[in-house]
């Protein structure tokens, strides 16, 4: 095997299929689909320093390593101009027959450079390499939590304690009552594309409301930096929803946005990425129910997990989430 390394973003768009091939293997997240690292390096370009390593063998890519050069440390592409991870899960591409040969011929590659690679999952290859290896540290990242999906939700329901059932009962109806409406995108049908950017632009002026009502700036302001995440989501959803990995649920009274869950989805995971809840309803606990009605919708799919990424709040765990960790893997001089 040999490792070619790519590190314009002409090279990258001409990665898709490969890329798109290499991630129809179950084994790997979300994330790592050509969207995610495409939209990502067309926002932050200007701030990185791409070195994506590629494995080739029998003249055929089998495995990506998405990769950033940091000032002589390498880590996964995703970061913002901060250094932190956008993403919440982050890997290697490859398949498992494959995996071990990549593994070394990408780290002979790297040679005495450092390393930092962090949100990597317990369940990646990864972490089974470096087990045995000296002179690297692997430590406890960013709290994760799932939720298994049962085959009803009558069934997930019954799972969870009497009284926050009675919650999710008792706000049900106050929502009913306030006559809010569900609407959810999940496909790319007639007038959805228009319907995504509606609620792009609600989801980002209510995020602005929430934050500057707590005094702080927010993440989609109309500054430079601000219109450079925009565009990453924007960029984003739309690719996704027309390659089937996105999915949106809100409720609305009238035109006015009241709560918002985005997120994205492959064969058997949906992933619940971001949220926003309007204060002006808080009394109606919209979020909590939203989350329901969005459960309901993915269980009795093929979905068989609910991903609620990272975070530790109190909430997940009253959802009967598995909870877990995603872990930092570095050369131990970083």
């Amino acid at each position: 095997m040999r490792i070619e390394t790519i590190k314009g973003h002409d090279e990258l768009l001409s990665l898709k299929d490969d890329w798109n091939r290499l991630t129809t293997d179950d084994r790997h997240t979300v994330f790592s689909k050509y969207p995610f690292i495409k939209n990502w390096h067309e926002q932050y370009r200007s701030f990185v320093e791409l070195e994506i390593m590629l494995g080739i063998k029998d003249n055929k890519i089998i495995g990506i390593a998405p990769l950033v050069n940091d000032q002589g440390v390498m880590r996964f592409a995703g970061n913002n101009d901060c250094k932190e991870p956008i993403w919440d899960y982050a890997d290697f591409i490859v398949g498992k027959d494959d995996s071990e040969e990549f593994y070394d011929s990408v780290f002979k590659k790297i040679g005495n450079r450092h390393f930092h690679l962090e949100e990597i999952k317990q369940d990646s290859g990864l972490m089974d390499y470096f087990s045995s290896k000296r002179n690297v540290s692997i430590n406890s990242g960013s709290n994760i939590s799932s939720i298994t999906l049962p085959s009803s939700f009558d069934e997930y329901f019954g799972s969870l304690e009497k009284g926050f059932q009675k919650d999710i009962l008792y706000y049900d109806r106050k929502i009913a009552a306030a006559g809010l409406t569900l609407e959810m995108i999940t496909a790319p049908i007639l007038g959805n594309a228009r319907q995504l950017d509606e609620h792009l632009e609600r989801f980002f002026d209510l995020h602005q409301k929430v934050w500057m009502s707590k005094g702080e700036s927010g993440f989609f302001t109309n500054t430079t930096e601000g219109e450079r995440v925009k565009n990453l989501y924007r960029d984003l959803a739309s690719d996704l929803l027309v390659s089937g990995n996105y999915f949106l649920s809100t409720f609305k009274k009238g035109d006015e946005c009241v709560a918002m869950w985005q997120g994205f989805k492959d064969e058997k995971t949906a992933y619940a990425y971001a949220t926003i809840i309007n204060p002006d309803y808080k009394n109606l606990s919209p979020g909590k129910i939203l989350l329901m009605k969005t459960l309901q919708h993915f269980i009795g799919t093929q979905h068989t997990t609910f991903d609620l990424l990272r975070g530790n709040d109190a909430y997940k765990a009253k959802l009967c989430s598995v909870m877990g960790n995603n872990y930092v893997i570095a050369d131990g001089r970083t």
